[in-house]
């Protein structure tokens, strides 16, 4: 991978064996909860890192996270986002 992607954050595309076709691995990162009557938990559940960003993968996550915590959710992208999602989901049924 070039230094240029490395810097980006974007992931190389990787071409199949079996095939011609192209693809880029999707990481993911999901958050969840877990509310008992003593505790509460989130969990955040991480896949698909290309192993060439493992190694600082835990101080960008957390760089991350304080931007947010410091600039706040932007609502408004959030309501976008939330709406296009639910009209994907009204599509396919």
């Amino acid at each position: 991978m070039s230094k240029s992607n490395r810097l980006s954050g974007k992931q190389p595309e990787i071409e199949s064996s079996q095939s011609n076709i192209s693809y880029r691995p999707s990481t993911y990162i999901y958050f969840d909860e877990d509310v008992r009557a003593t505790r509460i938990t989130l969990p955040i559940y991480i896949g698909s890192i290309p192993v060439e960003f493992l190694d600082n993968f835990d101080a960008k996550l957390k760089s991350s996270l304080q931007r947010i915590v410091e600039s706040g959710i932007d609502m408004s992208r959030m309501k976008m986002v939330i709406n296009r999602d639910e009209r994907q989901v009204g599509s396919v049924l």
